[in-house]
């Protein structure tokens, strides 16, 4: 999809999501592909199944972001200068083939933290 002038919704069943730009609220969810978001002024629920989340977002004041992947990473890029709070959690299982490469997982950010935390118990 190209650029959208307000909010957004869209969803899909096995197939990828492309937004070019909006400004409100977008929302965008799929069950089997990727989601890339781009240029986007206010906030974003995204999530996906099975592939990657990607987003670039300009935040609106007071307002709440979500991204999820139960089975891609998960990237988001916002103004150096933008006042927001990051929380990334990743949530491991632990079983079959990936629970040999919990080593692999990592948040990883260009911006100085003011904490981290990890919690060994639940991976």
């Amino acid at each position: 999809m190209g650029k959208v002038s307000g909010k957004a919704s869209m969803s899909t069943a096995g197939g990828d999501i492309v937004l070019k730009g909006a400004s409100g609220t977008v929302k965008a969810s799929t069950s089997g592909g990727d989601v890339r978001l781009e240029n986007i002024s206010g906030s974003i629920t995204a999530s996906t199944a099975g592939g990657e989340v990607e987003a670039e977002l300009n935040p609106a004041s007071n307002s709440k972001s979500k991204l999820s992947s139960a089975g891609g990473v998960v990237k988001i890029a916002v103004p150096e200068n933008a006042k927001v709070t990051i929380e990334a959690t990743i949530r491991y299982d632990g079983w079959g083939f990936w629970g040999k490469k919990k080593d692999r997982y990592a948040v990883k950010s260009d911006f100085k933290a003011d904490s981290y935390e990890k919690d060994d118990e639940s991976g």
